[in-house]
């Protein structure tokens, strides 16, 4: 009976789960979403986005990984429903889990192709190895028996982002309880970094990358950056979660490890560019900091403390819903892909993200009129300056912005009629 209780509460989990990818898709491709998936070399190291472009042969590749990720987020509750399994309350372990599952970020970014959410995922992974274990028994317990496989879990947060290094004193923590020696804990953490250390340095793109936006984040003033970090620390555990879970992590029981990780990931976030999806990277911290308060019965009741993260996760959500107006990249290049030979390239004029080249067959290029000669379509933007000459192409009507065509083009991908 209990299992077939929790087959429907998972079954359950993963209609949310489909709810939000579909949610997500509905604003199209981002810019950050299309280059993960093509596989382009920056910002971050190669794990994530090799298994990625594994699908790029998929015609859904998008949503497969949106439904995947969305997946992993949602379900990514049963790890705190294990980490609470001694608490003596059930309402305490809802608390804790509403936590993660009713955090704003994470219902608003479930279904994102990003490496935050699955970075907040694996930090979840590393406080389920440490949580204090009182019988030998359950999957964590087994994992902790076999070092290697935390140290496993090391390599692939390395290699999947670099912010992923911020999690070192959890990692470290959770290989000093499995009980082995300090030679095995400094190959666990070490032997990974030197192999990320080596691997950054022979792409000289993602180091370029680094230098080039190592000063964004204190560009923009304290007062930008704290209204920024403040906005992404509510969103990250809607309000109640955000002000709980700090205190648990600062207030109870000091939690070194614990501590020095989430210090070292909010002061990224704090001095980084704040992208909105950075959010998630606060949720597993705050549940750690709730699981602090709970384990230790340093709280008021569970159900009041529930009923407000409810009620502060709807609010939060309606106002930093995902946008669901998608860009004009796909729509233009599915009347471009009608029309233009794949052996043509495509010229923008004016700034453009990696998402024009994931819906695009052709070749893109940055417009020159130059260019234009030997190009299969022209996109502008920006007004096309100077303008090339336009005999001999024809612009698309009812594309999302000003789109040229050959007409050659045109002839040959019309159907005869008779």
């Amino acid at each position: 009976m209990r299992i077939r209780k929790e087959w429907t509460i998972a079954g359950s989990l993963e209609l949310l789960a489909v709810a939000l990818a579909n949610w997500q898709a509905l604003g199209g491709i981002r810019t950050d979403e299309a280059k993960y998936l093509l596989n382009i070399p920056y910002p971050h190291p190669p794990l994530a986005r090799w298994i990625f472009s594994l699908t790029e042969a998929f015609p859904f590749q998008e949503m497969f990984w949106r439904l995947l990720l969305s997946t992993l987020v949602v379900q990514a509750v049963w790890i705190v429903w294990d980490m609470t399994r001694k608490f003596h309350l059930a309402e305490d372990r809802i608390m804790v889990c509403a936590g993660w599952l009713l955090s704003s970020a994470a219902l608003t970014q479930a279904g994102a192709i990003t490496m935050a959410q699955i970075m907040a995922v694996q930090t979840l992974a590393f406080l389920w190895l440490r949580t204090p274990l009182e019988a030998d028994t359950g999957l964590a317990s087994a994992i902790r028996r076999r070092p290697a496989l935390i140290g496993l879990l090391w390599t692939a947060t390395l290699f999947t982002s670099y912010p992923g290094a911020l999690l070192f004193p959890i990692a470290w923590d959770a290989l000093r309880r499995s009980g082995c020696s300090w030679k095995e804990m400094a190959a666990y953490l070490a032997g990974p970094a030197v192999l990320l250390a080596l691997y950054t340095m022979t792409n000289p793109l993602a180091l370029a990358i680094m230098l080039v936006h190592r000063n964004e984040g204190l560009g923009t003033g304290i007062a930008a950056k704290s209204a920024g970090f403040i906005r992404l620390w509510l969103v990250g555990g809607s309000g109640v979660a955000s002000v709980a879970g700090t205190w648990g992590i600062i207030a109870v029981k000091r939690d070194w490890p614990l501590l020095f990780s989430s210090l070292l990931v909010f002061a990224f976030v704090l001095f980084s560019i704040t992208p909105w999806y950075y959010s998630i990277l606060f949720a597993p911290f705050f549940v750690g900091g709730l699981w602090k308060i709970f384990h230790h019965r340093r709280h008021p009741g569970a159900f009041p403390l529930s009923v407000c993260m409810i009620f502060a996760c709807g609010l939060i959500v309606w106002f930093v819903q995902p946008s669901r107006t998608p860009g004009p990249a796909r729509e233009t290049m599915l009347a471009i892909s009608g029309l233009a030979p794949e052996s043509g390239e495509v010229l923008i004029s004016g700034p453009f993200g990696h998402e024009w080249q994931y819906e695009s067959r052709n070749v893109i290029r940055r417009y020159r009129s130059e260019f234009a000669k030997d190009a299969a379509a022209v996109v502008c933007l920006n007004p096309c300056e100077p303008m090339f000459d336009t005999s001999g192409w024809k612009r698309l009507p009812g594309t999302p912005v000003e789109t040229w065509v050959r007409k050659r083009s045109i002839d040959r991908n019309t159907p005869d009629t008779i």
